[in-house]
């Protein structure tokens, strides 16, 4: 039997015991009303009636007798009462109790009629001697013999009244029998019931107890096969770190070889190969990038935190992303958004900008590809990624989007790529809340688009527009003396090559425990530190160091680009996480956050000596020296400015105290400060090492207009390195 029909079996039995419960109770009133009826029908009126006649007739008699003897007044007095009562009793015959009882008894009712009769003539005789003693002594014998005659018809209708009494009571003793027998079948069948019913719960407790075991067996099961999905995923995590691990580490030396070939003087073949050495890579990093994402998407879902983002810095650098391979593949790249700042999650914004914007790049063998943002709604902003590429067949639409989809699935498809930036593109979107599609045709260009809810924040300003591709990487040289900690041997050379084309110096050390020995014995500006090495790996090489009380930057260093590998740098105590390949322009924002500028010995003079004397000849040694303090203030509270930041910001924040100082500068003579803070204004970001080196400038150029001048040391400026 299922737990199914044992619930409908239950059911079916409560409601009939219900109902033999309440035919039970209704048998039950019945038979307490019916034996209430018996114990209190002889005080009802109709045996009182009929006893109480025949008593009173028995009196009347006994009364006339005894007026017939004696022929006192009070005697015949004596009669006239008796007969009242006698009269009085007959009425009770007619209602009541009696006539409900006795009203199926044809001899009951002859005799109480004949008794009424009776009574009825008597009275009729007596009322007419009512006040006339000497008529009622002479009707004494008449009275006496219809006294007689009442008294015997009373005690007739005694005897027929006790006679049908006791076959009424008979009868319902009879039907009494009868219902107990009822009720003992109704509680044998309510037993019967409630029997079965407590079988089937007892059986449905048992089902119960089966499927409990069955559920713990079941969840068990579940718990061993969470357990193995876990296990699973663990290794599927491991498996994907580990071939990100291994592809990224030569793909590492691979780019940075390129870039260390294409610092030297090629020929044009020579050139020629290098680029596409240098194409292969980026499109090798692309498909690494998308399997990583998606995986990371497949197991984490999207998730996103709204912060302000500025659509002009964004586009800025989008374009600085994209710079060198739109070089390479000779097309025309622009960006126009909004000089807004809008509320939504600006990494995963970019993410989905430079899926789309490398998806046009690899299907646009030439012409141009353009972003565009506009606002459709107040809350609402639009992305356009038009090209000049392929197009895309309309009947293809419907492969767009898909995990591992490509338009063209055959072995001699023309173009490459995992088929998965697509994909991560619309998960993204749709984890935003948004929606994202695509307007196509043959031979016709294509422009993705998605529209994302935002908040628009106010006004940012416009970066302009690149038309153009941008001039190769700056030639900017730093100061520095860096411990790069690598145990693979190629990638080891490679970064430091690279790092050196930047003017630092490097060492080198093969593992933790070895980075660990040299830092015992040499200073460092900061490391460079690999995660992954043999002996120690960088993680607890970091650790030992903080607990010895190592203050330096440390920058991660690893072919591992998952999130969690981040939060163990930092929790470690490193500064910073880099994600292999190493690139020149990561080594560059590395150098500008950590590193100082190093002097520009092609640049401007340190001081304009005609305006210094002019000046101080002007307002004196006093107020001279209260404007060089001034300068130094203004030095100082930009650099607190850049301390309290955690990243590079934009020139826009700082442009108001840089403004300041390169005025103060220049019109005090201090010529190379102005100009330097002049160049500062002009860039996009300013990093703290840049700040650094401008406070630098400024200290050293107060001392040499006061040793050039011949101040007294009076005035102090502030050392702060």
């Amino acid at each position: 039997m299922t737990k199914r029909s044992v619930g409908w079996v239950t059911t079916g039995l409560i409601g009939i015991g219900i109902f033999l419960v309440v035919a039970t109770a209704y048998l039950l009133s019945d038979l307490r009303d019916r034996q209430h009826s018996v114990r209190e029908s002889v005080r009802e009126d109709a045996m009182w009636a009929v006893f109480q006649t025949h008593r009173e007739a028995s009196r009347l008699v006994e009364a006339i007798l005894l007026a017939h003897t004696t022929l006192t007044p009070v005697t015949l007095k004596t009669v006239t009462l008796n007969f009242d009562l006698v009269y009085s009793r007959v009425a009770l015959l007619d209602s009541g109790f009696f006539s409900k009882r006795f009203s199926g008894s044809e001899e009951l009712r002859n005799s109480a009629q004949a008794l009424q009769s009776n009574i009825t003539d008597m009275a009729n005789t007596i009322d007419a001697m009512v006040g006339d003693p000497v008529a009622l002594i002479a009707a004494l014998q008449p009275l006496l013999t219809d006294a007689y005659i009442i008294q015997d018809l009373s005690n007739s209708l005694v005897v027929a009244a006790n006679e049908r009494l006791s076959a009424a009571r008979v009868q319902d003793r009879d039907r009494s029998y009868q219902d107990f027998g009822r009720l003992a079948q109704l509680v044998a069948a309510t037993a019967a019931v409630f029997l079965g019913t407590i079988a089937l719960q007892f059986i449905q407790l048992r089902i119960i107890s089966e499927t409990q075991r069955q559920l713990r067996d079941l969840s068990l099961r579940n718990s061993e096969s969470a357990k193995a999905a876990q296990a699973a995923s663990k290794t599927k995590s491991m498996f994907l770190a580990t071939m990100s691990h291994e592809i990224r580490t030569p793909l590492n030396g691979i780019i940075g070889a390129v870039e260390l070939l294409n610092q030297t003087d090629l020929n044009e073949e020579q050139a020629r190969r290098a680029l596409t050495i240098r194409r292969s890579s980026h499109v090798l990093l692309d498909v690494i990038n998308d399997i990583l994402d998606f995986s990371n998407l497949d197991a984490n879902g999207v998730t996103y935190q709204n912060a302000p983002v500025s659509l002009p810095e964004m586009s800025a650098l989008l374009a600085d992303i994209f710079q060198h391979r739109f070089e390479d593949a000779g097309l025309i790249f622009e960006i126009n958004v909004p000089p807004v700042i809008v509320s939504t999650d600006d990494v995963r914004l970019r993410q989905v900008l430079l899926n789309l914007i490398g998806n046009a790049l690899k299907f646009t063998p030439s012409g141009a590809i353009r972003v565009s943002a506009t606002f459709v709604r107040e809350d609402r902003l639009r992305f356009d990624v038009s090209d000049s590429g392929i197009g895309i067949p309309k009947e293809d639409h419907s492969k767009l989007f898909q995990d591992f989809s490509q338009i063209e699935g055959s072995a001699s498809r023309r173009f490459g790529g995992s088929g998965l930036g697509l994909a991560i593109s619309k998960r993204v979107v749709s984890g935003l809340g948004g929606t994202i599609g695509v307007e196509s045709e043959a031979g016709q260009g294509s422009t993705f688009w998605f529209e994302l809810p935002v908040a628009a924040l106010g006004p940012a300003p416009a970066a302009a527009p690149s038309s153009e591709p941008k001039s190769s990487p700056t030639n900017t040289k730093y100061t520095a003396k860096i411990l790069l900690v690598e145990d693979h041997k190629v990638n080891r050379e490679v970064a430091k090559a690279l790092f050196e084309t930047f003017g630092v110096t490097v060492s080198t050390a093969e593992d933790g425990a070895a980075a660990l020995r040299c830092i015992e014995t040499t200073s460092y500006d900061f490391v460079i530190m690999d995660l992954q090495m043999p002996v120690m790996d960088g993680i607890t090489a970091t650790k030992k160091l903080r607990e010895l009380g190592f203050s330096v930057p440390i920058i991660g260093l690893t072919a591992n680009a998952f999130a969690e590998d981040r939060r163990l740098c930092l929790d470690a105590g490193m500064n910073e996480f880099v994600a292999k390949p190493v690139t020149r322009d990561k080594i560059s924002s590395i150098l500008a956050n950590f590193a100082a500028l190093a002097p520009d010995k092609t640049a401007v003079d340190l001081l304009d000596l005609a305006q210094l004397r002019s000046v101080l000849r002007d307002v004196g040694k006093p107020l001279f020296l209260e404007l060089l303090m001034q300068l130094s203030d203004d030095g100082q509270e930009l650099l607190r400015m850049t301390k309290a930041q955690d990243a590079p910001q934009p020139a826009s924040i700082f442009d108001p105290k840089l403004h300041a100082i390169k005025g103060a500068a220049a019109t005090m003579g201090l010529k190379r400060t102005a100009f330097d803070a002049q160049k500062l204004r002009e860039e996009k970001a300013v990093h703290a090492g840049a700040v650094k080196t401008l406070v630098a400038l400024i200290n050293a150029s107060i001392e040499a207009a006061k040793a050039d001048l011949e101040i007294p040391e009076t005035f102090q400026t502030q050392k702060t390195f």
